[in-house]
């Protein structure tokens, strides 16, 4: 069973922002296929929720790369997948779980 997800605001604003960079750079096609794989990987982790890695032990969150450039940060709790944020692996990597 499919776990319900649910986007975190800080998840929204930086997959918006990924998109609309994408976007300016390279177009609405390619837009729409990454748009597409990102939700084909969240279903994905919302069946099998243990698949990403171990990104903080203490706080349950995980991490799943997306593409090379994209990273999502989640946590399970009951019956819950929560996005907690999208990142962009070319950004300062201290900044990835703030």
């Amino acid at each position: 069973m499919a776990l319900k997800v649910i986007f975190m605001p800080r998840a929204t604003k930086n997959l918006d922002k990924i998109l609309t960079y994408v976007h300016s750079e390279f177009g609405e096609k390619v837009t729409i296929k990454l748009n597409n794989r990102i939700f084909e990987v969240i279903d994905l982790i919302a069946e099998y929720p243990t698949m990403g890695t171990v990104e903080n032990k203490e706080k349950s969150i995980r991490g799943f790369l997306i593409r090379k450039q994209i990273r999502l940060f989640y946590r399970v709790e009951k019956d819950k997948l929560i996005l907690l944020n999208f990142y962009d692996t070319r950004q300062h990597p201290k900044k990835k779980l703030k």
